[in-house]
């Protein structure tokens, strides 16, 4: 037998996060969301996920009282907290335990690039920031999102000239090559 699930919960506005309120509402099971009432635009995916999510919520976990305005303005008043932001209460507490970096660039002389929301990687935008990173003195390394390599090989867009792209990394690793670079 399984056990009865009391909660579901729910982290940021990504698909998953949808996908998984959706489910818990068909089965009428109640929904935290973590990081509710972020503002996001309502021409990316991830904004009409977060309201959908938002939606479907019994109990809302904010980042800030900006986030809970947001929620205020649509309705939602009760169960609603402030808990702050668990990704920057990650890093504080772990930061120091992952050395900065990666592979063999040097630390501190390196811009660290990662693009995925839809406007980024939409209609002209993506050949115009490709364009840019390349006119830099610093070696880029770019971690590419898949929505953002499938856009590149729809655009004809060739690997730049001075750009490491690489796959995805892992949170530890993501957190050591933006310690280690000299911006983002």
């Amino acid at each position: 037998d399984t056990p009865p699930i009391d909660w579901v919960v729910v982290f940021g506005d990504g698909t998953p996060a949808l996908i998984g309120a959706l489910a818990a509402s068909r089965l009428h099971i109640p929904i935290a969301h973590i990081e509710a009432g972020v503002n996001r635009s309502m021409n990316e995916p991830e904004g009409i996920n977060r309201k959908v999510v938002d939606a479907l919520s019994t109990a809302f976990f904010c980042v800030s009282n900006e986030s809970v305005i947001h929620l205020r303005n649509e309705g939602i008043t009760e169960n609603v907290f402030v808990v702050g932001d668990t990704a920057y209460d990650f890093l504080r507490r772990w930061s120091d335990r992952i050395p900065p970096g990666y592979s063999n660039l040097p630390v501190g002389e390196y811009i660290l690039a990662s693009l995925h929301r839809e406007d980024n990687v939409a209609n002209d935008a993506l050949p115009n920031v490709i364009s840019a990173l390349t006119h830099h003195d610093r070696p880029v390394l770019f971690v590419i999102h898949p929505r953002t390599k499938a856009r590149m090989i729809q655009l004809g867009l060739s690997k730049p000239e001075g750009i490491n792209i690489i796959d995805p990394l892992s949170h530890k690793q993501m957190v050591g090559a933006i310690k280690g670079c000299s911006y983002v």
